[in-house]
């Protein structure tokens, strides 16, 4: 092992907690885990175990809780420790070194979503000005990607999906949930002049293929 990767060998660490350290690294490299994986482990676990005053067998999550506030991260780098504490105490468990589990879910930092970014008009006018000399199918897709329609939405829309009258597509998405797109008076004439110039008309698919 030593060969390869580093083990543990500070004299501040516990004895027993060493050996159990040290048969984590073996299991990991049994599982043909990565050097950088594996050294990953072998920094955050020593920090640990060389700065926390518990042994092993007396630690409890407040004091887990404890060790991460004292040492300052960045919300990446505390997702990154909690899942390495996170496999090392689970296999500390399943060996019967401890009894309890250690690290608890609500301490891993929360990930904002990040908010759609839609195109304003100059943007969805020279996207359309590029794509003018295109099919008519494709400029009629161009328009539904503009409006932030997912593919798998486009390709199932039907025919009979498009009310005219109201500007509007129903679209499934997710969970099979219909929603009503609004369009605008230029992709309302792109879809009549696709629907009447099509090669196959008895399909009841919007978009059937490349060529129609």
């Amino acid at each position: 092992m030593k060969d390869q990767y580093r083990a543990f060998e500070s004299e501040i660490i516990d004895s027993q907690d060493k050996k159990i350290a040290n048969e984590y690294l073996s299991y990991l490299m049994m599982l043909d885990r990565s050097p950088v994986t594996v050294n990953k482990h072998w920094r955050v676990l020593d920090k640990l175990l060389t700065t926390c005053p518990v042994v092993l067998s007396e630690l409890t999550t407040d004091d887990v809780d404890l060790w991460l506030r004292s040492n300052e991260m960045t919300p990446a780098s505390l997702e990154a420790t909690l899942t390495v504490l996170s496999g090392f105490f689970k296999f500390c468990m399943e060996e019967g070194h401890i009894n309890r589990v250690l690290v608890k879910d609500r301490w891993r930092p929360r990930r904002h979503k990040s908010m759609p970014k839609y195109l304003d008009r100059a943007e969805q006018a020279r996207i359309r000005l590029q794509v003018e000399k295109e099919s008519v199918r494709d400029r009629i897709l161009m328009e539904f990607m503009i409006l932030g329609c997912r593919c798998s939405e486009v390709s199932a829309i039907n025919v009979e999906d498009v009310d005219f009258n109201n500007r509007t597509v129903y679209v499934e998405g997710k969970e099979r949930i219909r929603r009503g797109v609004h369009i605008s008076e230029y992709c309302v004439l792109l879809i009549k002049d696709y629907l009447e110039n099509r090669l196959a008309q008895s399909k009841s698919a919007l978009f059937l293929n490349g060529r129609g």
